[in-house]
């Protein structure tokens, strides 16, 4: 009910529900990549593996209120929200620092610190905004009935991309160093279904658990093996974020329930079916090129790998302190 102190077009309880939400994938980020980081990775790099999800989160903040959030300001199809355009900034900025934070975790344990802060910003700006825009922020993406309920392909296809991109353009860890990144499995199946929630049902959900289990697994095993072309992914992002997303968009366009595409999308009677598809190569595309210019402009100014003295030694040679 509209009142002096409180404007007719505001809903209280609509705020606060978004507020806990922005709050709650927030705390994705901080402390949760943090604590996840500095537990998958050798304790020599614990430190430096926790500062970089902690900066992804701080550096993205005045990013996305002072620019960024203008560039991939969100649309929804069916109702205005019943909020503060601010409150939908605090939200948008979650996604966004957790999304470069998750970067992060396929160049853990040989990426520069002076190189991530630097990168942080320019990736929030110039590729992160541009997914988002395409298809929550009522770009062509959208409009063709493209469904990411929350982040399937504008966080873990562009996330998984990125830092397999990102990876490669760095290098590799140290050989005795190698290895890992299986414990990111669990994951899956949270990316699998960032496409659809809100738009399959429950036993959809359950059968997208199952693949999600089972496609990732095999590419990041069995089929990276039998690669000649190999990465350093430090924890599987490609695997864990980018395969997993995609097949969360994909099985969305299979599962997705007509009434709830038309609640979510613009284009009426959907199911979702065919659309999904060539879009992915463009956003592939996309990141590939946005992140390797955004590292070759870095790298002429501060070098994107620690010392050889940095390698070995870890934290201590970093921050002057360890775990």
């Amino acid at each position: 009910m509209a009142s002096a102190a409180v404007p007719e077009w505001l809903n209280k309880g609509d705020n606060a529900w978004q507020m806990l939400s922005a709050t709650l994938v927030a705390l994705q980020g901080f402390p949760g990549l943090a604590l996840f980081y500095a537990g998958a990775v050798p304790r020599k790099w614990a430190l430096t593996s926790a500062f970089m999800a902690l900066y992804a989160m701080a550096a993205t903040m005045p990013c996305w209120a002072l620019w960024a959030h203008n560039m991939g300001e969100v649309e929804t199809a069916a109702v205005a929200p019943l909020y503060p355009s601010a409150s939908m900034v605090f939200f948008q900025w979650a996604f966004a620092g957790v999304t470069v934070g998750l970067v992060a975790g396929a160049v853990l344990g040989r990426m520069s610190v002076k190189a991530w802060m630097a990168f942080v910003p320019l990736w929030t700006t110039l590729s992160y905004t541009m997914g988002a825009y395409s298809i929550w922020g009522g770009g062509f993406l959208f409009h063709w009935g493209v469904m990411d309920y929350s982040g399937g392909y504008v966080v873990h296809l562009a996330v998984g991309v990125s830092g397999y991109t990102a990876a490669y353009w760095v290098g590799p860890r140290r050989k005795e160093e190698e290895g890992g990144g299986n414990l990111v499995g669990m994951m899956t199946g949270l990316v699998c279904i960032t496409p659809a929630a809100g738009l399959v049902q429950g036993w959809a959900a359950l059968l997208m658990g199952v693949a999600s289990g089972t496609l990732p697994c095999y590419t990041m095993n069995a089929a990276a093996d039998a690669m000649s072309f190999k990465v350093d992914d430090t924890l599987g992002i490609l695997h864990t974020h980018a395969v997993s997303g995609v097949l969360g968009g994909v099985l969305t366009g299979v599962f997705a329930h007509p009434t709830l595409c038309d609640m979510f999308l613009p284009v009426t009677g959907s199911r979702g079916l065919i659309y999904g598809g060539v879009q992915v190569l463009k956003q592939v595309a996309w990141n590939v090129a946005a992140t390797s210019i955004i590292l070759l402009l870095v790298r002429a100014f501060v070098p994107l790998r620690m010392t050889e003295d940095e390698l070995l030694a870890g934290d201590i040679a970093v921050h002057g302190e360890q775990a």
